[in-house]
């Protein structure tokens, strides 16, 4: 499928505009260098870790008696791990591996979400751009309309400035569109490794409705498989095991075991020779001050935990209550602009007589305006939706899915 892509981009190349779809730019995010960096460090770890031997570590003491080198006390110590500690730490081991991974995940999210504001910022602008030019245009036919007739004795400047200042806010904020279009399609560019100016493909791209009816399916409260909600989980499980295994270091009652020599010319070597082995009394506080500060740190991360879920749910409940106002405003413009055809407008105020040409200018110019702000509303939309997406961690939920193609979000609701 990747030679295909870049074959197709190839013969595109040689194109004046590149036509590009979503889902080749998201694609890239799987070679983003933070998340490729990050999965080459995870797998390194990985390879390079063991498991806890059965022998923490080993000891050789030895002492002069007498000032004389000759008469030696020696004593090997084998310092020991016990099977509960080995399987604790075996599963401590995989869970930060685990922790590691979600790490990971993380990233790719953020490429996910980057590359996604991209591709919403490039379509919404240039269809802003796309809008602001034919308003443009009409303007500048006013404004030569109204200079025509500036002669008449009475003629209203004031309308002729007020199309001027129009016109001049109008240019500068094509200024700030065209800027915003380049440097979506520069980055664009960057990630396939492309030049030329580029197109964002629309097909199949989702409607204002089709968002309302995928949003309106996910109203609940998230649930145990949200992704930031499993990295904090993790955090808990991580709390736990530090717990236990410092719990089983402390109830396991050797220490260690013991093989000594002493050298005495005056006995013989089976007296010289003793094996003895060390063992814990537990009588101190150390011990316990250390569990306490891991009890401490679960239920702090357990705390945590009820807090991310409450602020989770908490700000996908506001961006959904926000979204149902954007909903509204969008269905009833659109109404309007439905009930203001441009063709019926222009038909009806041309079949008055002596009709002016500046009111079917101004009748084209309400019409796109109109078009303009549900322009802004669609972005806020769109804007809002990727907030949606990704507190509800749906963005790097496997397998992937263009959230922003039609057909793929009913073939994964």
């Amino acid at each position: 499928m990747l030679l295909v892509f870049l074959i197709s981009l190839l013969s595109l190349s040689q194109q004046d505009t590149i036509k590009i779809s979503s889902s080749a730019i998201l694609a890239t995010a799987s070679e983003d260098p933070i998340y490729i960096h990050h999965t080459e460090q995870l797998d390194y770890i990985d390879k390079n870790t063991y498991k806890l031997s059965y022998v923490d570590h080993l000891e050789l003491r030895t002492r002069t008696r007498n000032f004389n080198l000759n008469e030696q006390m020696l004593r090997f110590r084998a310092y020991t791990n016990f099977p509960k500690e080995r399987k604790l730490n075996t599963t401590y081991k995989e869970e930060s591996l685990n922790e590691g991974r979600l790490q990971g995940k993380e990233k790719l999210n953020n490429a996910l979400k980057n590359r996604y504001k991209l591709i919403i910022s490039l379509i919404k602008n240039q269809r802003v751009l796309r809008g602001k030019l034919e308003l443009k245009d009409l303007l500048e036919d006013r404004i030569s309309t109204l200079r025509k007739l500036a002669n008449n004795l009475d003629f209203d400047y004031q309308e002729l400035l007020e199309a001027e200042n129009d016109l001049h806010k109008l240019r500068i904020d094509q200024v700030d569109l065209e800027n915003n279009v380049l440097q979506s399609s520069k980055e664009i560019g960057r990630l396939l490794n492309i030049q030329g100016p580029i197109e964002l493909e629309e097909k199949d791209l989702i409607s204002v409705n089709d968002i309302m009816l995928f949003v309106k399916s996910y109203s609940g409260e998230i649930d145990n498989n949200n992704f930031y909600y499993k990295q904090q989980s993790l955090n808990v499980t991580l709390a736990e095991l530090e717990y236990k295994q410092k719990k089983a270091s402390a109830k396991n009652p050797i220490k260690f075991f013991e093989a000594s020599y002493r050298d005495d010319l005056n006995d013989t070597f089976r007296k010289d020779f003793s094996v003895g082995m060390g063992i814990k009394i537990p009588i101190g506080s150390a011990v316990k001050g250390s569990l306490n500060e891991r009890v401490i740190k679960i239920v702090k991360e357990k705390n945590e935990l009820d807090e991310l879920k409450f602020e989770l749910n908490e700000s996908i409940r506001e961006i959904v209550l926000r979204l149902d106002v954007l909903f509204d405003k969008h269905r009833l413009l659109s109404t309007i602009l439905k009930e203001s055809n441009e063709q019926e407008s222009l038909k009806k105020y041309r079949s008055i007589e002596g009709i002016s040409p500046l009111v079917l200018l101004k009748v084209k110019e309400n019409i796109i305006k109109k078009q303009q702000i549900r322009l802004d509303l669609e972005k806020e939309i769109f804007s809002l939706y990727l907030e949606f997406l990704d507190l509800n961690g749906l963005l790097i939920k496997s397998p992937l899915v263009n959230y922003l193609n039609s057909q793929q979000i009913y073939m994964n609701p």
